[in-house]
């Protein structure tokens, strides 16, 4: 299977913060097409027209959301906005995301949060193990599955001593079907 990332990607920033321009596009490198753009508010529809200037959804492509759906609180449907980009690539594309919870340090992390939305307009949300899963839908998980950030690649043993309160996942779109929906 070739290397989606290698052809090109495209990083979708939902954020909501002031500090990130509506749109920015990077230089086009030789070997494929990278971009980013920060979707305030924007639907997945909005989002995906813009990416399609850029990326050819026939092929596989990477959407990346790290560090980017707890920005999204439960009314924003963060399963719906991951399922409605995945709807859109072709089969054997991936989604990579991370998200912040509280499962690991719940009165460290949960104080936190409550200090940072404190202070901004839209605020994040961390999210249990269950929940994140949950954010990948019907999307084939890459092994290991959700797990700690530190442990997505056990082999790197140095890592798994960090302590970090997110979680990383990977999936792919299956072959069958460019249609994915929530379960």
């Amino acid at each position: 299977m070739p290397d989606p990332l290698a052809r090109g990607e495209f990083c979708w920033h939902l954020h909501r913060g002031p500090s990130i321009p509506e749109t920015t596009h990077l230089p086009k490198p030789a070997h494929g097409a990278q971009g980013s753009r920060a979707a305030s508010d924007s639907p997945p529809e909005a989002i995906l027209k813009a990416a399609a200037q850029t990326l050819d959804f026939t092929r596989p492509t990477a959407v990346i959301l790290v560090a980017v759906l707890h920005f999204l609180a439960d009314a924003d449907d963060p399963a719906g906005v991951v399922a409605a980009l995945a709807a859109a690539l072709a089969p054997g594309s991936f989604v990579a995301i991370s998200h912040l919870t509280a499962d690991f340090a719940p009165e460290a992390v949960s104080s936190a949060v409550a200090a940072y939305n404190g202070l901004v307009p839209a605020g994040i949300t961390a999210r249990s193990h269950a929940e994140v899963t949950g954010l990948i839908g019907r999307l084939s998980l890459v092994a290991p599955g959700v797990v700690p950030v530190s442990e997505w690649r056990p082999d790197h043993a140095p890592l798994r001593a960090v302590s970090a309160d997110v979680y990383a996942g990977l999936a792919t779109v299956p072959e069958r079907s460019r249609s994915v929906t929530r379960p």
